[in-house]
């Protein structure tokens, strides 16, 4: 089952699963599976691809951003809890999320 809505960026189909905290990659034309990569927890905001990256962040408030060829992690942060306002956009290389205690991050993007 998705727990986000998919995202498609050069002829494939990014999706994350809540069963189980995976994301995984499709190939839009063949629907074939490319590659499935535990998250540690759930994604729980709408993947975003972007220069051969693939951001999301988990029900733990854990910013990650894997290669979108292999699926194999390359960049993660624990914004140090929970904050009631969820979310994230990445713009020119920066990624921009609200942390607990009305907290804003800025991270270059690997």
């Amino acid at each position: 089952m998705l727990s986000t809505a998919p995202v498609v960026a050069e002829g494939v189909l990014y999706g994350a699963s809540g069963d189980g905290g995976f994301v995984f990659a499709l190939d839009v034309a063949t629907g074939q599976e490319l590659w499935k990569e535990s998250t540690g927890g759930q994604v729980i905001q709408s993947l975003t691809a972007m220069d051969g990256l693939l951001f999301g962040e988990s029900d733990s408030g854990t910013l990650i951003a894997a290669d979108g060829e292999s699926g194999e992690p390359v960049w993660a942060f624990e914004k140090g809890g929970f904050s009631d306002v969820r979310g994230y956009t990445v713009k020119d290389g920066v990624v921009y999320s609200a942390g607990p205690n009305n907290s804003v991050y800025a991270h270059t993007a690997p």
